[in-house]
């Protein structure tokens, strides 16, 4: 599964000419909506407190969902990260680590001393910040 943060649309978009059109937030929800009947297995999903849609019919199960919610914190986790502040056991955090690396939904950064766990879609926040607009 490669989830697709659903990003934080401003609902008031003011059209300027030569622009972008950006749907509203409730247009991606409707339309992720309307492909259900197709049998289609997109669905909305929470992961914390930020939405995202759901490509492939996989469930998260509770060590992946909280290892999700505790990037959301900094845009990364490390294994040390995890035993210190969820109190899980090494074994534990690398198991549910490495899931969500291998399901593409963390990448891996091996410059730091340390291996960290970059969410994706933090990467993309962070470069849309810098973008002038």
């Amino acid at each position: 599964m490669t989830p697709v943060k659903i990003p934080p649309f401003n609902d008031s978009v003011i059209a300027k000419p030569g622009a972008a059109f950006l749907p509203f937030r409730d247009d991606i929800l409707r339309a992720v909506g309307t492909l259900k009947p197709l049998g289609s297995s997109y669905s909305v999903i929470k992961v914390g407190s930020k939405p995202y849609i759901r490509s492939v019919p996989k469930e998260l199960n509770t060590d992946q969902s909280a290892v999700l919610e505790a990037v959301q914190v900094l845009g990364y986790v490390s294994i040390s990260m995890l035993m210190v502040n969820i109190r899980w056991a090494r074994a534990r955090a690398q198991t549910a680590v490495e899931d969500l690396v291998g399901e593409g939904m963390l990448w891996v950064d091996k410059q730091s001393q340390e291996w960290e766990y970059w969410s994706p879609g933090f990467m993309l926040e962070a470069q849309d910040s810098l973008t002038p607009g």
